[in-house]
């Protein structure tokens, strides 16, 4: 599994920690129209803008659109968690 392939699923999973649910409605939108909608909850309010931005960011649906590396991820993660 390459490095984008891990950025998306940890960008997945941050997710789910953070609103209680998947971040997909219908994993065959994803699928067929290769774009990804993820879901807006009442949960994903209480999500600062940075973080918000930082997991859609990693969930980009192609690799190319996502954060470039891992390191990058974590510097953004770890500028979040200072402040």
């Amino acid at each position: 599994m390459g490095e984008h392939a891990l950025l998306f699923s940890l960008g997945v999973i941050f997710y789910e920690l953070l609103a209680g649910q998947h971040p997909y409605g219908d994993i065959t939108q994803l699928l067929q129209t290769k774009t990804i909608s993820i879901q807006e909850t009442e949960a994903s309010d209480k999500l600062t803008k940075k973080i918000w931005q930082l997991l859609t960011a990693m969930m980009k649906y192609f690799p190319e659109e996502r954060l470039p590396s891992a390191d990058e991820a974590l510097q953004a993660l770890d500028e979040l968690l200072r402040v």
